[in-house]
């Protein structure tokens, strides 16, 4: 078992995983906080430890990434959604596997 951060003391989940290499992942999923406010969180894996990687937060309540796909160490892309306006929208996050 590699032990990862959770972000927030309420419900933290990865909902997907994506590596090019033995020392370049990424993870993604949703964290919460008991107010009911929902982030995306992203996980970077660099061969040693798991780290979470700041990113923007689109929306004010929900928000979560449910897949991601590397192609290489400095190209992933991951899906998801936020809610705005009354409406749920698509998400689309690009970045490095390495962090």
């Amino acid at each position: 078992m590699l032990p990862s951060p959770n972000p927030v003391t309420g419900n933290n989940l990865l909902n997907g995983v994506s590596c090019v290499s033995a020392g370049a992942c990424m993870a993604i999923g949703v964290s919460g906080s008991s107010t009911g406010v929902t982030s995306t969180l992203i996980e970077s894996w660099n061969g040693s430890r798991w780290s979470v990687v700041p990113h923007p937060q689109p929306g004010t309540t929900a928000r979560e990434l449910v897949g991601v796909s590397c192609v290489s160490e400095t190209t992933c892309t991951a899906a998801g959604f936020f809610f705005s306006r009354g409406a749920i929208r698509t998400l689309i996050e690009t970045g490095t596997a390495s962090g």
